[in-house]
């Protein structure tokens, strides 16, 4: 009896250990068949564990189930999910038909592929509310933790790849089919988090469900509401806003760099959205980058090597300085022609950043300290070629239109078509190019080509044409008829400009032929203080130098020929008869050529060569 109930008390506990062990060595493959179950069921993938199935008791009692692959059949064999290892905590209430409540993910690679099918019609509250109720059971509650993830999303279509990595977080789905997400990660380096919640993951095959999006980065904050549907592609129609500090910080976290944007600028956009097959939409934008402000219309393609932009705006103004590299794009100064050009490279690598179609119109415009009144603009940049029209109806009480073309290459190809008529010379010339002593209407046009990467290397090549006329103006800081007929033997330095000192000005023209960055003045011609001149010569843009002649044509007793030579901010001057021609034109009228040449020695002597 006591033998017997001995081996009672000893078969008890083993039977339990024996039966533990047996229930044990269930537990990963019910594990397994139940994850591949909801895995078919619910999303129509299909499951394959490539490595080895256990259990572990390091962090309390765990199935582990190691490089795991979820492949949807309608993907082509392409892998939706590949896991280095999911671990199912708790499992113990598998044995009893329990289902799976969490599982962890321990190195998962998400894979999206676009399906090139049509489009979906789009999806809208009342289309929305007009289908049927999902049929589907309610949703098992689950649980997904995240560990060192990633993500691969592509395009075909657009050659577009977009990847996410160092994701960690959570996802947890309700009975009700609401999924709630928050997850970590590295988006285009910069280190991202996303907020989300799914009404119901149910009915994001049709219609769509309602959902929220949050990106939030240092770089800025990006929310989404509307409806999300996952048909062939990802699909949302809704709103759309975003915000950040620094535009370029933001650009460039959307996968967009632009190394000459300003630093500093504060953006916000506020629109209707709809997204589908890469390719967002934006309705009744309203936008805004520094102090500048625009409504309108806009489509944005995601595609490589680029994405491409489609927008119809109108701004409240277009300040071009923004691009300018200034520290205040509003308070840009005019040029200083007594330093010296730049050889910092410019930004041109950012025309290809992007395509664009561009047609803007815009209250005023801003480009360099240049100001002008209602604008319009319209742009197109295509594989790094920029062509743009710009034309304003209120330039300093004249009109004005620049037609521009960049080529982006080794050496960044430059064209520019310049119109001016009738602005006030002071206002246009110097805010435009620092030209500050002429007042008047002027007329300006350029036909001019360049080849370079910063200003200086752009001077150095400039070639092509370029023609002025002022009529009923004045020179400042100039009293020509107090200076007419004045001879020197000496030379002057610099323009001595005088305050409060003015010449009023008939008319001046001029015609140039750049090459080499170096102007060829003909066809000068000057008409003031009842004086008429002609103006030729050479000016080194490069080199910022003068040779200029200036001959009297009619005015002066005697046909003094000025000379400008030197640095154009302080130029050497002088002023000499043209005692050959005098005395020649004398001697017509029938004075001996032996007086006319004793004239000329004595005259040369007392004016100098």
């Amino acid at each position: 009896m006591r033998r017997s109930l001995r081996y009672v008390l000893l078969g008890v506990p083993l039977a339990a250990v024996v039966l533990a062990g047996g229930a044990l060595t269930l537990l990963p493959g019910l594990a397994k068949s139940r994850l591949a179950e909801r895995a078919q069921t619910r999303h129509g993938l299909t499951m394959s564990v490539d490595g080895g199935t256990g259990l572990s008791f390091s962090d309390g009692l765990a199935v582990t189930l190691d490089n795991v692959t979820f492949t949807r059949t309608s993907a082509q064999g392409v892998p939706s999910l590949v896991v280095g290892e999911i671990r199912v905590p708790s499992p113990l209430r598998l044995l009893v038909g329990g289902s799976v409540r969490r599982i962890e993910l321990v190195d998962p690679v998400f894979t999206f592929v676009a399906s090139d099918t049509k489009t979906p019609a789009e999806i809208t509250d009342a289309a929305a509310q007009a289908a049927p109720a999902p049929k589907e059971k309610p949703v098992k509650p689950l649980a997904i933790s995240i560990e060192n993830g990633s993500i691969k999303a592509s395009d075909p279509q657009h050659n577009l790849a977009i990847a996410v990595t160092d994701i960690t977080g959570e996802l947890t789905q309700a009975d009700t089919g609401t999924l709630e997400g928050d997850l970590r990660g590295l988006f285009n380096g910069v280190a991202t988090q996303l907020a989300l919640t799914v009404d119901d993951t149910r009915r994001l095959a049709q219609p769509g469900s309602p959902s929220d999006i949050t990106l939030n980065s240092k770089a800025g904050q990006v929310v989404m509401s509307g409806r999300l549907r996952l048909v062939g592609d990802m699909q949302f129609d809704g709103s759309v806003s975003a915000e950040a500090t620094d535009a370029q910080s933001f650009l460039s976290w959307l996968g967009v760099p632009l190394e000459g944007l300003a630093d500093g600028l504060t953006l916000g956009l506020d629109a209707g959205v709809s997204i589908s097959q890469a390719k967002a939409q934006f309705r009744n934008l309203a936008f805004a980058l520094g102090n500048m402000q625009a409504k309108g219309e806009l489509s944005l393609q995601a595609a490589a090597p680029r994405p491409a932009l489609d927008a119809t705006l109108t701004f409240n103004t277009v300040n071009f300085n923004i691009y300018s590299g200034s520290d205040d794009p509003g308070t840009t100064s005019p040029p200083d022609l007594t330093t010296d050009w730049r050889e910092k490279r410019l930004p041109f690598a950012d025309l290809k950043a992007a395509d664009a179609s561009l047609s803007v119109t815009s209250d005023s415009l801003m480009a360099g300290a240049v100001t002008a009144g209602p604008s319009s603009l319209k742009a197109t940049l295509k594989d790094g070629v920029l062509q743009a029209h710009v034309e304003s109806s209120a330039l300093f009480s004249g009109k004005g239109s620049l037609d521009l073309t960049l080529q982006q290459g080794q050496d960044t190809g430059l064209a520019v078509a310049l119109d001016v008529a009738g602005a006030e010379a002071k206002d246009f010339l110097g805010k435009a190019f620092g030209i500050h002593f002429l007042s008047g209407p002027v007329n300006l046009q350029t036909d001019l080509k360049a080849t370079g990467n910063n200003p200086a290397q752009l001077i150095s090549t400039l070639a092509g044409t370029a023609s002025l006329a002022l009529t009923g103006g004045s020179i400042d800081g100039v009293d020509l008829a107090s200076l007419a007929g004045l001879v020197s033997k000496e030379e002057a330095q610099g323009w001595g400009l005088s305050d409060g000192a003015v010449t009023p000005l008939t008319s001046a023209t001029a015609s140039a032929a750049f090459s080499d960055g170096i102007a060829t003045l003909s066809e000068g011609q000057i008409e003031a203080a009842g004086l008429a001149a002609s103006v030729s010569g050479d000016v080194d843009l490069l080199r910022r130098a003068l040779n200029l002649t200036v001959k009297p044509e009619r005015g002066l007793p005697l046909p003094v020929a000025a000379r400008v030579k030197g640095p154009w901010d302080n130029p050497k001057m002088s002023a000499k008869v043209d005692v050959e021609g005098v005395l020649d034109a004398v001697g017509a009228d029938g004075i001996s050529a032996q007086d006319v040449k004793s004239a000329k020695k004595a005259l040369k002597k007392l004016l100098g060569d």
